[in-house]
């Protein structure tokens, strides 16, 4: 990941959006916040964003649907769904829609950094793989 590239989080609570932004700054990623999906594809970032980690309950355009949107566009976007309120169905229906993850509020950092490298590992556009360490524990799309 250059220096240019940019990780998107998309969420309408400013404190769950700082916490995540903060958590990927720690961990060595540069960091955009915005309030919703249409600030988002309103911002002209999407050029520099390399992944996007979005809020489920969004107002408006949920984060399954920004999903689909970012994958029906011509620069497909790996995508983490994030949500407080997890369950099984949803999970499915993510994973199903081309989420790379599907992870549960709070963040934890070694699954978040988990994600993020089977995200980059992912992509296709022949962009520099993230340089990140192995981390142990579980699959990170639970």
């Amino acid at each position: 990941m250059s220096a240019d590239e940019v990780i998107a989080v998309v969420d309408d609570d400013e404190a769950a959006r700082e916490s995540i932004m903060d958590l990927l700054r720690a961990l060595g990623f540069v960091a955009a916040g915005f309030r919703d999906a249409s600030e988002f594809l309103g911002s002209g970032d999407l050029t520099r964003v390399s992944c996007v980690i979005a809020d489920f309950r969004l107002p408006g355009m949920s984060g399954l649907d920004l999903c689909a949107r970012i994958n029906a566009s011509a620069r497909a976007i790996p995508t983490v769904l994030v949500t407080a309120y997890p369950d099984e169905t949803t999970r499915a229906r993510a994973l199903q829609a081309g989420v790379c993850c599907y992870l549960s509020k709070p963040l934890d950092p070694e699954r978040l950094l988990a994600c993020l490298a089977s995200a980059f590992s992912t992509r296709a556009d022949g962009a520099t793989q993230l340089q990140r360490p192995t981390v142990r524990g579980d699959d990170p799309t639970v």
